[in-house]
This record gives structure tokens, C-alpha cells and sequence, in this order.
């Protein structure tokens, strides 16, 4: 076990303040009894500059990491043995996600990239679809989903306990709701879950389980993990639920949570003063007063990272591969099988 931190970077008062008038922005930062609905920030960017040497988002896969770096460029590091490293290297990119062995990310004109472990079509997206109005994209072990601007979503791959069309690799999954639409995706290893615009949530595939109707409510973020799901509420607290033999899918006390990551046998959350809470297995420590405060988390398969208010990323957990230890300005991603 390896925990591994990004260096401190300096900042003036008037660049925190700044940052912090963004956290502020999206909801990131505000007394949960005050403040409207929040951004729903998972995988999505937090702000953007095109300095490459400040990360806007990172997502933790198995034994790999990817970050959106300023300038739309993104940079994975790990284990690349199945091409889950390999991102396109003069890409730009809005929005990425690191599932368990491969990856995708939606591109600035909105069409969407995939790259990595590919068996069941995850990576293959149907070549009639050409749309280029996609806001976000998930990853899980064997399918992709992907959501358009207007609340519609599309899956290509593999789910169990039954596949998406083998004709078109490619299968609408509905609202559940009416007109009422999709907000945000998360896919887990084997299961994805839909935030719908009026707070609720709808789940599908193996393990994928809805929450009890009475708690299926006031949702703004949610999280997909190994075999459990989170999400955070309009009063700052976190719901957690489905299985875990390491109580990864308990529910923390307290109400001051800003955004919620389940890997795959742990999970953690950030809080209003950027200190985050992990809890099921441990893969490194719970807490970390010496970690600067964090605007997101990412947790993975056995490893965490964090984006810092200074847009760093500081990384803890196993190392075998060196996923937990984020490249400088100036290394791209790295390719299969060239380990750390």
C-alpha cells in the first residue's frame, strides 16, 4: 500500500478567492440549509483553464487513473495492459470516465471516444450514431452509457442479466418518469444508475438496485460502485445502499457533504471544508489532515484521488502499477503494458 500526494501548489489570496467564488458557484461550498440544489459535479469538470499543469477532473479505474488537464487534454497512468491508458493524445475533451478496464470521454464537439478492454462492444460505439450532443459518459466492466443534452440516454455492450441489442450494440434506456429526463449518469462494475431531474434516481443491470421508494428522493449526485450505489442529498447528507462485505455501501452520519465517489469495496466523501471521509476496505487512511482540501473524490478499485481547490491531484491507496501516482506537465498517457 502506497499513498502518494501531488506537491502543494502556490496560489495568491485573489486566485483562492476566485476558485472559491467557483466551488461557491456550483453549490460546492454552501451551507447545505441554504443552498439551492447543487451542480451534480461526478465526472463532470469543475472549471476550466487551459494551463496543462492543472488538472479540472479525475476519475479512478482498477488499476488506472485518467485527469482531464487544462487546455481539454487528458493523461491516464497504470496498469495500460488492455489499452485503458492509451487516451487519444491531441484530443480535446469535455468530460471523461475511467471504468474498470476501459475508458471514455466525451470530445468538444460532444461526440464520444472510448479506448481500452473491449470484449463485449463497450468500446465500439455503434457507427450509426454520429450525434454530437452528448454532456456525459460512464464506463462499466462490460457496457457504456451515455447521456444527451436532452435527458435521453444510450448504452452499447453487455449487461447482465440480459444484453443490449446484438444487431446494434446500442439500446435506449427510458426515463421511468414520464418527460422528466436524465441529469447524470454513474456506472459501477456491473450496474448504472440515472439521476432524474426531480431527484430520484432509476437503476439497471446486475446489482443494480433502486432505492426503497422512501428514499428515493431529493437526490443531486449519485455514485455507482462494486455492487452498491450513493448519493448525496439536497441537505448535504449521503445515502448509501445494496451490498458490501466491507460496509462500503453504510450511510456516514452528518449533513456537510459537497460530492460522493463508491469504488468498488469502499467509498468516500468530500465535506464543506474539503476534508474527506472514506469508509468500507481500507486502501490507505480514513482521514489525512495533511491532504490539501478537496473539491472531488475518486474512488477506485483499490486506490483514491482527490482534486484540490489549487487543482492538484493527490492520489493514496495501491501503487502496484503506479495508479496512484499522478505524471507531471509534460508526460502524456502512458501505453499498454509501460508500467510506472
Amino acid at each position: 500500500m502506497s499513498t502518494n500526494q501531488a506537491p502543494r501548489a502556490s496560489s495568491s489570496d485573489s486566485w483562492l478567492a476566485a476558485l472559491l467564488l467557483i466551488v461557491s458557484a456550483l453549490g460546492l461550498g454552501c451551507t447545505p440549509s441554504t443552498a439551492p440544489r447543487p451542480t451534480p459535479v461526478q465526472d463532470v469538470e469543475v472549471a476550466r483553464s487551459a494551463d496543462p499543469s492543472q488538472f479540472h477532473l479525475v476519475s479512478s479505474g482498477a488499476e488506472y487513473t485518467c485527469g482531464l488537464r487544462g487546455g481539454g487534454l487528458v493523461a491516464c497512468w497504470g496498469n495500460g495492459a488492455s489499452g485503458q491508458t492509451g487516451a487519444p493524445s491531441n484530443a480535446r475533451f469535455k468530460q471523461i470516465h475511467a471504468g474498470p478496464n476501459h475508458a471514455c470521454g466525451v470530445l468538444a464537439d460532444g461526440s464520444i471516444a472510448c479506448w481500452g478492454n473491449d470484449p463485449e462492444g463497450q468500446v465500439s460505439r455503434p457507427n450509426s450514431d454520429q450525434r454530437k450532443d452528448y454532456k456525459q459518459v460512464t464506463a462499466a466492466r462490460d457496457h457504456t452509457c451515455a447521456l444527451r443534452a436532452d435527458g435521453s440516454v444510450v448504452c452499447w455492450g453487455m449487461y447482465e442479466p440480459r444484453g443490449f441489442s446484438e444487431d446494434s450494440k446500442s439500446t435506449p434506456i427510458p426515463s421511468g418518469d414520464g418527460s422528466i429526463g436524465f441529469v447524470q449518469l454513474s456506472a459501477g462494475y456491473a450496474h448504472t444508475c440515472g439521476l432524474h431531474a426531480n431527484g430520484t434516481i432509476a437503476c439497471w443491470g446486475r446489482n443494480g438496485m433502486t432505492p426503497s421508494p422512501e428514499a428515493n428522493h431529493d437526490l443531486v449526485q449519485i455514485s455507482a460502485g462494486g455492487h452498491h450505489t450513493c448519493g448525496l442529498r439536497t441537505d448535504g447528507s449521503v445515502s448509501c445502499w445494496g451490498e458490501s462485505e466491507w460496509d462500503a455501501a453504510a450511510s456516514p452520519n452528518g449533513n456537510d457533504f459537497t460530492h460522493v465517489s463508491a469504488g468498488y469495496e469502499h467509498t468516500c466523501a468530500v465535506r464543506l471544508d474539503g476534508s474527506i471521509l472514506c469508509w468500507g476496505a481500507e486502501h490507505g487512511p480514513n482521514t489525512d489532515s495533511q491532504r490539501d482540501a478537496a473539491v472531488l473524490v475518486s474512488a477506485g478499485f483499490m486506490h483514491t484521488c482527490a482534486l484540490t481547490v489549487d487543482r492538484d491531484l493527490q492520489c493514496w491507496g495501491h501503487n502496484r502499477f503506479g495508479e496512484a501516482t499522478p505524471p507531471v506537465v509534460g508526460e502524456a498517457s502512458r501505453r499498454p503494458n509501460e508500467h510506472w
